[in-house]
């Protein structure tokens, strides 16, 4: 079995099949995930960016997920379980914030990030709706933060809190693992026919988004 954190292609046989290699593992190693891929590996890169995700860094995950997924496809089942072992670990620690820490730790945050009018409207869904707003922003684009900050403040069961936002992120990204498994040859062999970078670019973008969208919107 491969190793997910291993930065190798299968069956290069010519010199131009390893360039086309290299040139697919490229999409996935620029800005802060790059910098943690290059000191933690494939998923421990994608663990630590997932709590980040979670927590206080409130960009989709999978703008550097989805690429890696097309890229590694013998590695898509251990990012999404890193992926969504990271996002427990992020909302247990949200939750806990949200619970017993907000003023001194969460309100800054919310602060910082221009966020105030999102928290204050989730944190009204949740005295609204309880349990649905969780499911809803786990399913949205709607940063997941929200939902874990707002399950403490209000103070609803952990474990249910946590539960279920484990549950709806498990069929986000395994759904999207599922699709990446399946398209992920037919993609990649389109990659190695491109040579404008820009084409190969817009590639990324419309594949990032068309698979987030399934599970996003």
């Amino acid at each position: 079995m491969a190793n997910p954190d291993q930065d190798t292609t299968p069956n290069r046989s010519s010199d131009t099949a390893a360039g086309a290699g290299s040139e697919e593992e490229k999409p996935h190693k620029s800005g802060m995930f790059g910098a943690l891929r290059g000191r933690l590996g494939l998923t421990g890169g994608f663990f630590v960016y997932s709590i980040f995700e979670s927590t206080i860094f409130p960009v989709p995950i999978e703008a550097p997920m989805v690429p890696a997924m097309i890229a590694r496809r013998d590695a898509i089942w251990a990012i999404c379980t890193a992926v969504l072992a990271g996002c427990i670990v992020g909302t247990i620690a949200a939750y806990l914030v949200g619970a017993y820490l907000f003023e001194p730790i969460a309100q800054p945050l919310i602060d910082v990030f221009g966020a105030q009018q999102g928290f204050d409207d989730a944190r009204q869904q949740f005295e609204e709706n309880g349990m649905a707003t969780i499911i809803i922003i786990a399913l949205s684009p709607i940063p997941l933060v929200l939902a874990s900050l707002g399950a403490g403040v209000v103070g609803i069961n952990p474990f249910l809190a946590i539960g279920f936002i484990a549950v709806t992120r498990a069929i986000r990204y395994y759904g999207m693992g599922l699709i990446a498994w399946y398209a992920a040859p037919s993609l990649r062999k389109l990659w190695g026919r491109l040579e404008n970078p820009w084409i190969k670019r817009t590639l990324i973008l419309v594949s990032v988004l068309a698979l987030a969208a399934l599970f996003m919107l």
